[in-house]
């Protein structure tokens, strides 16, 4: 290798590489001294160059042409890409708006049944007192100046409570229309001296009542007394229970002795 050159090729490689060109300038040369003066041989040397021109243009042509062909298919799948990718965002902008347009929804809906559940919650709240204000009543004041309680049932309000009590004890033995009234309505009239006719209406009343505000809910006579699919009136019957007179009274003492004697038998 030759120093100082940075070379890849030995010094004999160069002396071979040297002396090859010499002699294909020696053999040109001698080429050129024989038939240079010969007009075939130039003839011949013409013909061959314009061979080479005409294989070098087609080979041109032919390079074109793929080429060409190469570009366009590039252009054809690149468009195809561009297509997809604009197909892709129209279906995400799409999908935005669906999307979009299901949380407006959303939001209606949740906003409905939000006014919805208030406006249920305000009717039982009213309904709820307004079933307090008749079996509690209220304080007015007789012509003496002094305050009694006063309902709308005025002296049947002791009544009134024990049916809405046996309606709730009803529902928690599901107890059916029939049996409550044979078992319990009729006896327990008869213990507090009271018509049993103007009980059961009484309680069918009552029951009807509660049954219309969505308290119970009633079938045929032979059914049983139950609540309503999603509707805790359970709680309503046991405030209603705090009601009743004390267990002394005529009408308490009566009916626990009812009750006592149907949960023993």
């Amino acid at each position: 290798m030759v120093k100082g050159l940075g070379s890849p090729l030995s010094t004999r490689e160069w002396l071979f590489v040297i002396l090859i060109v010499v002699g294909l300038q020696f053999f040109l040369h001698s080429i050129s001294e024989r038939y240079g003066s010969s007009a075939s041989a130039l003839g011949y040397v013409s013909f061959a160059g314009t061979i080479v021109s005409i294989l070098l243009g087609l080979i041109a042509i032919i390079y074109s042409f793929v080429q060409s062909i190469s570009q366009t298919s590039s252009v054809v799948e690149i468009r195809r890409q561009v297509d997809t990718l604009i197909a892709a965002a129209e279906s995400i902008v799409d999908s935005r708006d669906k999307i979009k347009e299901s949380a407006e929804e959303i939001g209606r809906v949740s906003s409905d049944l939000s006014e919805r559940i208030e406006e249920n919650t305000a009717h039982i709240r009213s309904t709820n007192e307004g079933l307090n204000k008749i079996l509690t009543g209220g304080n007015i004041k007789d012509k003496g100046g002094k305050e009694r309680r006063k309902t709308v049932f005025g002296a049947q309000k002791e009544k009134v409570v024990v049916m809405c009590h046996i309606v709730g004890l009803a529902v928690k033995s599901e107890w059916s229309v029939d049996y409550v009234t044979s078992n319990v309505i009729i006896p327990w009239g008869k213990a507090i001296g009271a018509n049993s006719d103007i009980m059961s209406g009484l309680f069918i009343g009552v029951l009807m009542s509660m049954e219309a505000e969505g308290f119970v809910e009633v079938g045929a006579a032979a059914t049983k007394i139950s609540v309503p699919e999603g509707v805790n009136s359970l709680e309503e019957f046991e405030a209603v229970s705090k009601l009743l007179p004390r267990a002394d009274s005529k009408h308490t003492a009566a009916l626990n002795e009812i009750i006592e004697n149907l949960t023993k038998s």
